[in-house]
């Protein structure tokens, strides 16, 4: 059995609550209990028979929810148990395949997005763009969202070489190119990737599409490094293939994506310090998550025009 049959039937399972179930049952049951014991015409005690049989089904739902939880548990240890050769593969197809992908393939591996979850992540992406702020982007792509941070000051763009932020700088005249600060990385996982980057300085940075293709190993040390870029405050919005669900777990086992199920992603994330501020599923496999570095953003800019012209009279 795959992988992704299991995580499949769990997530299934998951769209079940028995005790929800129990609350409506008891909700239904007691007013019809209520009636027979307050009326007025009263035959044989059926109010206590009435409450007798509650309790037995009360017992019933209690145990029922209890089989339910013992499937999802006996599933949870199976899929636990395949796991490892999985995060195996993840490193395997990144380490002897993914870091020699060229520039084209990855600028061309985009997802495609409905224009309501184009709005959606949008909209939270320019809830932290603030011209008070630096902030980042760790691989610009072809998406356009860098259209919705250049209020950041200064905007930093991050990715493994030149040529492949080109792109987005095309979009923007000579003038604002000057202003945007690119840094060129080299992924490892033996080194410090992001040292050269002002630490503790950056207000929101956006990883989008980026380690949906990074094995756990990589992500967990990249979510420690860009903890310290942020500031006390600073917000991390990223997405990855979420393989708690079926369909991330089929994009690993046809070696498109890698395998980083969201219990991994987020006990890593909690690990390094961050708080879960926000997540989102963007479709059937990746998943948008907002991650936010515990303390109060403060700065001490006072606006971004710092003088003005005004006219000069020449007379006497």
């Amino acid at each position: 059995m795959k992988l992704s049959q299991l995580v499949a039937y769990f997530n299934h399972l998951d769209q079940f609550d028995a005790g929800a179930a129990s609350t409506a049952m008891t909700q239904r049951l007691d007013p019809m209990i209520h009636t027979v014991s307050t009326h007025d015409l009263q035959f044989h005690d059926y109010s206590a028979k009435l409450a007798q049989v509650r309790g037995s089904i009360q017992a019933g739902m209690t145990e029922f929810d209890q089989v339910l939880r013992d499937l999802r548990q006996e599933l949870r240890t199976s899929i636990e148990a395949l796991e490892p050769q999985y995060l195996r593969a993840s490193y395997d197809l990144y380490s002897q395949g993914m870091v020699n992908d060229s520039n084209q393939h990855i600028l061309e591996r985009r997802p495609n997005l409905t224009t309501d979850t184009e709005n959606y992540i949008r909209a939270r992406i320019r809830r932290h763009s603030d011209w008070h702020y630096p902030g980042m982007i760790l691989r610009p792509g072809l998406e356009t969202w860098i259209t919705d941070l250049v209020a950041l000051d200064p905007l930093y763009l991050v990715d493994i070489n030149l040529e492949i932020m080109a792109p987005v700088m095309e979009r923007f005249n000579s003038e604002y190119q000057n202003r945007l600060r690119r840094y060129v990385i080299r992924e490892s996982m033996e080194h410090v990737m992001l040292a050269d980057l002002p630490q503790a300085q950056m207000a929101m940075i956006l990883v989008y599409n980026y380690f949906n293709f990074k094995p756990l190993e990589l992500t967990r040390r990249m979510l420690v490094e860009l903890y310290h870029l942020l500031r006390p405050g600073g917000t991390l919005l990223f997405t990855f293939n979420n393989c708690d669900r079926a369909g991330g777990v089929d994009l690993a086992e046809r070696f498109f994506m890698c395998y980083t199920p969201a219990r991994l992603v987020l006990a890593a994330a909690e690990m390094t310090g961050f708080e879960i501020a926000h997540t989102y599923d963007i479709d059937a496999a990746a998943t948008w998550t907002e991650l936010r570095r515990p303390g109060a953003l403060t700065h001490r800019r006072g606006g971004q025009t710092l003088a003005r012209i005004v006219a000069h009279s020449t007379a006497a």
